[in-house]
């Protein structure tokens, strides 16, 4: 079996951003009755986004890809309406990603102390 290494990479890329739109649906309602669950859930999406940002500059730094790499195509450039969605993986990339990823767990970490 041929492993891809930019799938892996494709998947810990958006696994952060995936796993915080769906902390985000959660209902008020949900969250209100349950606050400290909610704010520990916070924290693990905050800390689950950072490494698995960092998981994948090591992958992206270990591996035979060289950045900028097109990671994930949704849709199709042709057809009647052209739209398409691209992850393109570069240094900018990594870097942005990890700061908004760090950022994000020190917010969420700090907001549930405060809020406790």
């Amino acid at each position: 079996m041929i492993v891809n290494p930019v799938s892996y990479l494709a998947a810990l890329l958006l696994l952060g951003p995936a796993l915080m739109l769906l902390l985000g649906a959660l209902p008020a309602a949900v969250a209100s009755r349950h606050p400290l669950v909610v704010g520990r859930l916070i924290q693990a999406v905050g800390l689950a986004s950072l490494l698995s940002t960092l998981a994948a500059v090591l992958l992206a730094a270990l591996g035979d890809t060289q950045p900028p790499v097109t990671l994930l195509v949704l849709g199709s450039d042709t057809g009647p309406i052209p739209l398409a969605l691209s992850v393109l993986a570069d240094s900018l990339t990594f870097t942005v990603l990890g700061l908004v990823s760090l950022l994000a767990a020190i917010i969420a970490r700090y907001s549930t102390n405060y809020l406790a």
